[in-house]
C-alpha cells in the first residue's frame, strides 16, 4: 500500500512536471508566433511609410522646378495656367528652383500654329532579281 501511494505521488509529480513543461513550450511557441507577427507587421508598416514618403516627394510643388520648369505667377500671386490669357506688357514672375525673376510679356497672345510635319517616305521593299529558284542539288 505504501508503494502504491508512493507510485501515485510519483505519477502525480511526473504528470505535473509534464504539464508544466507543455505549458512552457506552448508559451515559447506563442512567443515565437507573436514575435513573427510583430516583425511582419513592422515590415509592412515600414513599406507603407516608404510608399507614402515617395508619394509625398512626388507631390512636392517645387519638384517641377528641380526638373527645369518654371512657375509663372501674376503680381497678385495668382498662378498663370495658360499663356494665352496673358496680355502684351503684363508683368509676371518666373520662379525657378534657385531664384525668382521678373518678366514682361511681349508679342501677341494666341495659339501658335503647328507646323505640318512631312510624312517620312516608307522604305521600298527589295524586289528579287530573279523569280526562279536555283537548283539546290
Amino acid at each position: 500500500q505504501r508503494l502504491d501511494d508512493a507510485g501515485r505521488r510519483m505519477a502525480n509529480c511526473l504528470r505535473k512536471a509534464v504539464d508544466d513543461r507543455a505549458r512552457r513550450l506552448e508559451t515559447l511557441d506563442a512567443g515565437r508566433r507573436m514575435a513573427s507577427c510583430m516583425t511582419k507587421g513592422m515590415e509592412d508598416r515600414a513599406r507603407r511609410v516608404d510608399s507614402l514618403d515617395k508619394l509625398r516627394l512626388s507631390l512636392d510643388p517645387k519638384r517641377p522646378l528641380r526638373l527645369g520648369f518654371a512657375l509663372v505667377t501674376r503680381p497678385d500671386g495668382t498662378l498663370v495656367h495658360h499663356g494665352g490669357g496673358l496680355a502684351p506688357g503684363e508683368a509676371v514672375s518666373l520662379m525657378f528652383e534657385d531664384t525668382t525673376r521678373q518678366a514682361v510679356i511681349d508679342g501677341e497672345g494666341g495659339a501658335v500654329a503647328a507646323q505640318p510635319v512631312a510624312a517620312k517616305p516608307s522604305p521600298k521593299k527589295a524586289t528579287p532579281t530573279s523569280t526562279q529558284q536555283g537548283d539546290l542539288f
